[in-house]
């Protein structure tokens, strides 16, 4: 069994930076159901129908849930502008009322196995079935054990999803765990100062092992058919609050197949909960949108 320590020290932090607090700038317009009740849709505001849009899915980290996650990444406004479909799922509650997502075997299923995975595929065919979803543009995006579940949803179903962008989230410890079919296009962001979800990997106690963000980024490059030697991406991004200036450098897997791509966005000295710019969720849009399924 998981320590109880560790598991509270992961929730005494989210509720230090108030993670967990209501957003109360979000706008929700429906609510689509996949069988484990009202899931929260917000659609753009110049939807015509008949016309596809992006679908872009968010999940939220452990022991946070739909309100929260919207407040951490703030899509709703990027929805309207950019137009696409957010939909924002709360997970299962554990033991503890805590909610979490069935990710890898390090997180953070600690008391039972649940088929998060399956579910999350049944809400994308939900999703289509109610509003008009481009099939080549279906994305996840997720903080933490959330960012865990977004890489787990491209190695099961590399054939629906066509990015992912994952925020102090990590692959399978063992890149064979992974079975994604095709390429997919993948941006792996951390910080190096993360001591919830470790920059260069770690344990967590009665649970698993997970990689480095480095080596997350390097076992989709291996799926993707990159070359294995980054490059360098100029210029750099400016993310977060408490970093002055351009603050993120991202590298790059150049040379992938065709439908994927890798990237490496690292914040050095940033934290578990950085403080994002308004740049952070323009950004985090426009990685998935300008990508999608051949």
């Amino acid at each position: 069994m998981l320590l109880r320590n560790t598991r509270f020290h992961i929730v005494s932090a989210l509720l230090a930076t108030s993670l967990l607090a209501p957003s109360a700038n979000a706008q929700i317009d429906e609510f689509i159901d996949a069988g484990r009740g009202l899931v929260q849709v917000h659609l753009p505001p110049a939807i015509n129908d008949g016309d596809p849009l992006p679908l872009i899915i968010q999940l939220h980290g452990y022991g946070g849930d739909a309100n929260s996650q919207e407040d951490f990444f703030r899509l709703i406004p990027e929805s309207d502008a950019r137009g696409f479909i957010l939909v924002t799922p709360d997970g299962l509650p554990d033991l503890f009322g805590l909610q979490y997502w069935n990710g890898t075997d390090a997180c953070c299923a600690f008391f039972s196995n649940p088929d998060d995975s399956g579910y999350l595929r049944g809400l994308i065919d939900v999703a289509q079935a109610a509003y008009s979803v481009d099939p080549k543009r279906i994305y996840f995006t997720g903080y933490s054990n959330g960012g865990f579940m977004s890489h787990r949803m491209a190695c099961d179903h590399a054939d629906t999803v066509a990015g992912v962008f994952s925020f102090a989230g990590a692959q399978w410890e063992d890149p064979i765990d992974c079975v994604a079919s095709e390429p997919v296009h993948v941006a792996q962001v951390h910080g190096t100062a993360d001591t919830v979800i470790q920059y260069d990997g770690g344990c967590i106690p009665g649970a698993g092992c997970y990689p480095s963000a480095r080596g997350t980024a390097e076992t989709w490059a291996g799926i993707n058919g990159c070359e294995l030697q980054p490059q360098l991406v100029r210029p750099l991004r400016d993310l977060v609050e408490e970093r002055a200036g351009r603050d993120t450098f991202v590298q790059e897997y150049p040379g992938c197949a065709t439908g994927g791509s890798a990237q490496l966005w690292t914040i050095p000295g940033t934290t578990h909960f950085p403080d994002w710019r308004e740049t952070f969720p323009r950004q985090l849009a426009q990685f998935l949108l300008s990508r999608a399924k051949p």
